[in-house]
């Protein structure tokens, strides 16, 4: 039995008028399914390591998985399109043969997938998609010999130093990027060095802006001979596990671009810029998004028939665009819109309005006047660092008299957001600088000013960040699994409601509003006796109801975000995040729990005794641990 009991001295002012039904209903949802879960998830699959972990894209490629209890698992269930898996060899707990395929039009770069087994689904991975053919690296080669435009696999181990030689005449272009970290398997920080035919150091890299800590490398061969390309690692720490992929070739590989930002459904020419030091190495390329891709985007860069191997982030918008600091303005097609030519110190900017720049001089500091149409709250942003930018921007909002209203400098990345209030057709300014007083090509920015935009989603709360567990959903048959599902609300209130799209035949959920005071519900997750052992991608949907009408006012989705390498004090070097959960109805357990109804509701101050039954399948005599994962208000 167990003694519950609530107190005014002990919790302030509770809602007593409680009725024994519904309380008892919680509590026994909760005790629950704390234990099957554990036990249903014991054996999952546990995804450690997939070797390797690039394919080419429009081709059929084979990845060996490893980690533990294997042998069972039924699926590869990727979270996106363009993959799919046509059979798999498993026949050992710790590890299993993944035979796919990656469609012509497959995306490039990572995508996020998990493994289906009996018992549930295994950790988040990712697997890269290449536009080249693959290359075994050849250990036993000192110098190795590779064509252009092929994606190497390799692995460094303690200080390994791995050459690969290519040949090229003179103004040719050399391209090599590394991917390390960007796999999600390691921190492993790699560094390239590029020598002429007379072994001279023509460049060294360690990080590239846009490519997080991986490096890159793009210039035009000075004279025709063969040139090597060395890559190792930084910190000389890499293990035998340590993977990398190595695309070389004449691709095109940028240092930076302009402008960041861009307006949905137009086109847009983009100044990509080789390198740093060599602004003249650069072309230019029309871009175009649709009118409804709104957010942080991707884009494939082509020069003729090359392409880049990683897609290239940009920012697309609904607003006017203002371009400054270009030497020759971007050409804009489409919806009418043509880039905003004004002398910043003379003329205002009207929000909502995009602005993009670059600061490149030491201590430069860029300052634009600009209104709002309607007076409100505005948001201000900056999108910098998360596109690729060496700029730790620091940004101030000043009001008519020259006040500052506002000011900021990081947010959740590098890049700050500002919040503040602001009068119709009254003249503001914003001032943008680099932290530390730095300045180049690379240190480009997108600010957006606009109406603060209100938003609702859906998420599971993370208890460990160093860890996926109980970021998925299994449901033993014939039983009951409880989860904790969140709502994230920006500048709204209201109650929430969380419906759940594309659950298996046999399988519901019971989960309450989320009232205005709260963000965290539990959820219970229940599966039909006769469910088939089975596994879906769930989209969770969130609405919810404005506190004055009592009407929808927003809608949301899913976002579950999942910290693939960290790195020292908590910090995270890569992630990814999906819109969909994971829910897998798996085999039964030999038992199930209940509560017995209290006859009277929990008073004020009183204790309440409830009782539990416990009920075995025949021959199942192992100890149960019941526990309490939250209690009701």
């Amino acid at each position: 039995m167990i003694f519950l009991s609530q107190s005014n001295s002990v919790f302030g002012w509770c809602p007593f008028a409680l009725m024994a039904q519904p309380f008892c209903k919680l509590i026994s949802i909760c005790m629950l399914a704390c234990y099957t879960c554990s036990q249903a998830i014991g054996g999952n699959p546990s995804l450690e390591l997939i070797t390797p972990s690039v394919g080419t894209r429009g081709s059929a490629f084979t990845v060996v998985a490893k980690g533990a209890s294997l042998s069972k698992i039924r699926s590869v269930e990727f979270y996106g399109p363009g993959i799919r898996c046509e059979r798999i060899d498993a026949t050992k707990d710790e590890e299993a043969t993944l035979y796919l395929s990656a469609e012509e039009r497959c995306e490039l770069g990572p995508h996020a997938f998990r493994l289906l087994g009996e018992n549930g689904f295994s950790e988040l991975r990712t697997l890269t998609i290449s536009p080249f053919p693959t290359v075994l690296e050849e250990k036993d080669a000192e110098k190795q010999l590779v064509e252009l435009n092929r994606t190497i696999l390799g692995t460094l181990e303690s200080d390994d130093v791995d050459v690969y030689q290519i040949q090229a005449k003179a103004g040719n272009r050399i391209s090599a990027e590394a991917v390390g970290v960007r796999l999600g398997l390691s921190l492993l920080d790699t560094t390239l060095t590029l020598r002429d035919p007379s072994g001279h150091v023509l460049k060294r890299v360690d990080d590239t802006p846009m490519l997080n800590q991986d490096p890159s490398i793009s210039v035009l061969a000075p004279v025709e001979g063969v040139y090597s390309i060395e890559i190792t690692s930084a910190g000389a720490n890499a293990d035998a596990d340590s993977q990398y992929a190595l695309h070389i070739g004449n691709f095109p590989r940028p240092y930076s671009v302009f402008p960041l930002g861009v307006r949905a459904g137009t086109e847009t020419e983009i100044t990509f810029t080789a390198s740093d030091n060599e602004p003249t190495d650069s072309f230019r390329q029309r871009v175009q998004f649709n009118a409804g891709l709104i957010g942080n985007r991707f884009i494939e860069l082509k020069e003729g028939e090359l392409l880049c191997p990683s897609p290239i982030p940009f920012r697309s918008n609904v607003y006017d665009q203002f371009y400054e600091d270009a030497v020759r303005p971007p050409m804009v097609v489409g919806a009418g819109v043509s880039p905003v030519e004004v002398d910043r110190d003379t003329k205002t900017l009207m929000a909502p309005v995009s602005i993009n720049g670059v600061i490149r001089n030491v201590g430069e500091i860029d300052t634009f006047p600009f209104s709002v149409c309607q007076s409100g709250t505005v948001a201000l942003e900056v999108f910098a660092s998360r596109l690729g930018s060496l700029l730790d921007a620091v940004v101030e909002v000043r009001d008519p008299e020259g006040r500052v209203v506002s000011s900021g400098d990081d947010f959740d990345s590098h890049d700050p957001r500002l919040v503040f209030d602001a009068k119709a057709d009254e003249k503001y300014s914003v001032s943008i600088r680099d932290k530390r007083k730095n300045s180049g090509a690379t240190y480009c920015y997108c600010i957006e000013i606009a109406s603060l935009q209100t938003s609702i989603t859906a998420f599971l709360p993370r208890r460990n960040k160093l860890s996926q567990a109980g970021q998925t959903i299994a449901i033993p048959k014939g039983n009951r699994t409880l989860a904790r599902v969140g709502v994230r609300r920006d500048r709204l209130e209201g109650d929430a409601t969380l419906t759940f799209e594309g659950l298996s035949i046999g399988v519901g959920v019971d989960c309450p509003n989320v009232s205005n005071a709260s963000f965290v519900v539990p959820a219970v997750f229940s599966a039909s006796a006769s469910a088939a052992t089975s596994g879906s991608m769930v989209a969770v949907n969130a609405s919810l109801k404005s506190v004055q009408s009592g009407t929808v006012s927003a809608t949301g989705g899913f976002e579950q975000i999942v910290d693939l390498v960290n790195g020292p004090a908590d910090a995270i070097y890569q992630l990814t995040s999906v819109d969909r959960l994971a829910v897998a109805t798996v085999e039964s357990v030999p038992y199930s729990i209940e509560i017995v109804r209290p006859q009277s509701p929990l008073s004020a101050d009183g204790t309440l005794e409830i009782t539990i039954q416990v009920k075995r399948d025949a021959g199942f005599d192992a100890p149960i641990d019941v526990t309490l994962p939250l209690l009701p208000d």
